[in-house]
């Protein structure tokens, strides 16, 4: 027979029987052999007088490939009244081509199983999507709509093929489970989802890193409408990162908009987002009741901050609270980022710790970089906020900082603070061998020992990805002063630093200001004629503190000889 024009299907060899002619109503039972085209099975088996009435998408009826099969009917012979027919069919379907079976999908070498029973048509196998290797299952039961689902595994060099080259964010294979309901005369609704246990993902956002093993998902509705592809119902769970919204895509791949409903980068954020391109322009809005900043504040630390490479953006961020290192939350943040030809054009941020405030501002740009200036009314906060100093408490910081393509460097000054808790302190002002030696002064009183207060700090710095240079900085007080200068390397974890205690500063330091008697007695400006030398290396998570007690009496000519040496020398 001829189902469709060109497609014929062979019954040859059929059998017919009637078993029980007594029976009431007889029952006319049927094998048919069944050999043809897809097109022309699927045009047999969508037609009125079979009792299947499934829904067969148009891609499909039109296919090309072989179908074999054996169908087994019962079918009760009456009169009158609705129709009973039974069947029990199973077939192999070899060398199958469909064409734009999903939107821009082609399948090609279908390899599958057919099984027919009652009013359930399912459909098993493999094939190769554009080239992909995929397994299939195609399911149609009844005035239902028939669902296909397509499980495929994408590596590195199968998604290139594609175009979707997500290097290096994104390396090793991702599972992807396709499932496509087809309503009548109508594109199939695409739900997708993405199983990424076994991808190995960094640099999505700053500090987030996910090991091959862990587990990762992405799940969306796809839909095609017009030049835009909208992928709805959006829901990640990467790790620690939770996103729920949409995203709005041009049809080559290009970017719209997004939103986010749910914005977490962080197991604590809770935020929302919207993420819009204008132009050459991305602009990120995100409001929330909490967002913690310490991945954001680590990429700083080991990378750059201007990558010419990286896409001009506007940030506009607002959260009652925003988390910093240390427990530290900057209450009624609002922070302001514009970025133009990969390097920062203005950053401006304001909010409080407790209730004193903190204000950041852009005051100039140039050929050098911008110039931010920074103040706050509780510097130790800031300083444990950004991990850069956990024992400060209080005092007032402000700060001047040239940003460059390469690096930052600027001035840090800090005034009327408390260093609380600090070892080389506690040593100073409690190991003997180092007290008996110093000039007759009042004792430091038990209680005093953990808490020194100073009247101001200066520092000079310059700073380059994953690594801060401290060039003489120079902290004052009426108990102890000192200096420090050195390197500190995020990126390799090393410290390699050096300085020196003064005690008595204020008396102590006179000494050092005399022309001409001042540097050989009392050393240099910032030290005196009493000074413990130190040095800090090793790795920057766990350094190690090394002094010389002995050259605490000699004066400054002579404290050279007794200053620790960088290597080698032994720890106290």
């Amino acid at each position: 027979m001829e189902a469709a024009a060109g497609a014929p299907v062979s019954i040859a060899g059929s059998d017919f029987s009637v078993a029980d002619v007594h029976r009431v109503p007889p029952i006319l039972e049927m094998r048919l052999p069944i050999k043809g085209s897809l097109a022309g099975v699927a045009t047999a088996l969508a037609s009125p007088g079979l009792a299947i009435g499934a829904t067969i998408p148009p891609a499909i009826a039109a296919g090309d490939g072989q179908v074999e099969g054996i169908v087994q009917a019962q079918l009760a012979l009456k009169g009158s009244g609705p129709r009973e027919l039974k069947i029990d069919a199973r077939a192999d379907l070899r060398q199958i081509t469909i064409n734009n079976i999903a939107p821009g999908e082609r399948l090609e070498a279908g390899q599958f199983q057919l099984q027919w029973r009652g009013s359930t048509l399912t459909l098993k196998g493999d094939a190769r999507l554009n080239g992909l290797p995929a397994q299939i299952e195609w399911r149609a039961e009844g005035n239902k709509p028939s669902v296909a689902t397509v499980r495929a595994t994408l590596d590195e060099a199968q998604r290139q093929r594609r175009g979707i080259d997500l290097r290096p964010a994104l390396a090793g294979p991702i599972t992807a489970l396709v499932t496509l309901t087809f309503e009548r005369n109508d594109p199939p609704d695409v739900d997708v989802t993405l199983d990424l246990t076994e991808s190995r993902i960094e640099g999505i956002v700053p500090g987030f890193s996910k090991r091959a093993g862990q587990p990762g998902r992405v799940t969306f509705d796809y839909e095609a409408r017009g030049d835009r592809i909208l992928l709805d119902d959006l829901v990640v769970d990467l790790s620690g990162i939770s996103l729920k919204g949409r995203i709005d895509l041009q049809r080559d791949g290009g970017f719209n908009r997004a939103e986010f409903v749910e914005f977490r980068l962080s197991p604590g954020d809770n935020a929302k987002a919207t993420i819009e391109r204008q132009r050459n322009l991305t602009r990120i809005t995100v409001r929330g009741n909490s967002f913690d900043a310490r991945p954001f504040l680590r990429g700083i630390q080991s990378g750059k901050v201007d990558d010419s490479r990286a896409p001009d953006f506007d940030l506009d961020l607002q959260s009652v609270v925003l988390v910093g290192f240390a427990g530290e939350l900057l209450a009624n943040a609002d922070v302001q980022v514009q970025r133009r030809a990969g390097a920062l054009a203005r950053v401006q941020a304001s909010g409080r710790f407790g209730g004193e405030p903190l204000q950041v501002e852009t005051a100039e740009g140039g050929r050098e970089g911008m110039l931010l200036r920074i103040a706050s009314a509780d510097g130790g906060a800031l300083l444990r906020f950004l991990d850069i100093y956990s024992r400060a408490q209080g005092g007032r910081l402000a700060a001047d900082i040239r940003v460059g393509r390469e690096g930052q460097s600027g001035v840090v000054q800090m005034r009327d603070f408390l260093v609380k808790g600090e070892p080389l302190l506690a040593r100073f002002n409690s190991d003997p061998s180092i007290q008996q030696r110093l000039p007759s002064q009042t004792p430091v009183a038990p209680g005093a020992r953990d808490a020194v207060a100073f009247t101001k700090l200066r520092a000079d710095f310059d700073r380059r990805p994953g690594r801060i240079e401290l060039r003489e900085a120079v902290i004052w007080g009426g108990q102890v002063g000192g200096t420090l200068e050195g390197v500190l390397d995020y990126a390799a974890d090393r410290v390699d630093m050096k300085g020196a205690l003064v005690p008595a500063y204020a008396l102590n330091n006179l000494f050092a200001q005399v022309p001409i008697f001042g540097p050989i007695f009392g050393g240099t400006q910032y030290e005196g004629l009493f000074a413990l030398p130190f040095v800090i290396q090793g790795r920057a998570s766990a350094p190690q503190l090394r002094t010389n007690a002995l050259s605490v009496i000699a004066p400054g000519f002579l404290r050279k000889l007794f200053e620790v040496q960088r290597e080698g020398a032994p720890v106290r």
